[in-house]
């Protein structure tokens, strides 16, 4: 946010704190509010508010909010995301794209999941995984995504493919992983080097243009604003209505 939108960034600070009936925090703390938040632009910020409101009994802290901000400068997946990969990778038939911390977590869960307790296992990988991320942001890297490939040889060319369509492995490695999309080592019949590079083609061909990911992004980011928005709207009117109703009760 640019210092000339903080009082429309108060502004909307104030009208969450007025849905949940809670004063607004004093300029000490509106202070430390702006130095959190301020990296963020303020459309994210108030998306991130709505989704407090619509999600929470509670006025919003700025953890709150922080918690609901992309984070996709760093590369590295939410946790709910990371969880859903690391039920597959824990499937020895299953191929997934994974991250090594991704697959420490797991190996801490993973008794716990074993168990038959899988709500514990995730809450076992959730405090791991935020902890490895922790330490990978303090070290700088980098995610390092790396294919893990399971029994079933027919899912690992979908997988590989998905991989490479979301920018988390390279052709190259592609190429190395999936035999199809490249000839047979040491084989060097003519037909069977163009079937490899007819194959690679068209996975090139299947990636998304740059254009086509803005227009999904942007798309997905304007259903998920009109969703909150719809969700915070019903939600003031149902503290509304109760407050009507407790009113009437006591008149």
């Amino acid at each position: 946010m640019q210092e000339f939108e903080k009082k429309n960034f108060a502004a909307a600070l104030r009208a969450a704190f007025e849905v949940e009936n809670k004063p607004l925090p004093s300029q000490e703390a509106l202070r430390i509010w702006w130095t959190l938040l301020s990296p963020f632009s303020l459309e994210q910020v108030r998306i991130a508010l709505s989704q407090h409101l619509a999600e929470s009994r509670f006025a919003p802290t700025p953890s709150d909010v922080i918690s609901r901000l992309p984070k996709q400068s760093d590369g590295y997946p939410g946790t709910d995301e990371a969880w859903a990969i690391a039920l597959r990778g824990a499937d020895e038939r299953e191929s997934c794209i994974t991250l090594p911390e991704i697959i420490e977590a797991l190996s801490i869960a993973r008794p716990v999941l074993d168990g038959g307790d899988e709500i514990g296992a995730r809450m076992a990988f959730r405090e791991a995984y935020g902890r490895l991320i922790h330490i990978a942001h303090a070290d700088h890297r980098r995610p390092k995504w790396f294919a893990s490939l399971g029994r079933d040889v027919g899912m690992r060319e979908a997988v590989v493919m998905e991989g490479v369509r979301a920018g988390r492995i390279c052709i190259a490695d592609a190429r190395a992983l999936v035999p199809a999309l490249a000839a047979p080592e040491g084989d060097a019949r003519p037909e069977v080097a163009e079937q490899g590079r007819a194959r690679l083609r068209e996975l090139v061909a299947s990636l998304p243009s740059t254009s086509e990911k803005i227009a999904r992004a942007a798309a997905a980011r304007t259903q998920r604003e009109r969703e909150a928005t719809l969700a915070a709207k019903a939600r003031a009117q149902k503290l509304t209505d109760e407050r009507q109703a407790a009113l009437a009760t006591v008149r």
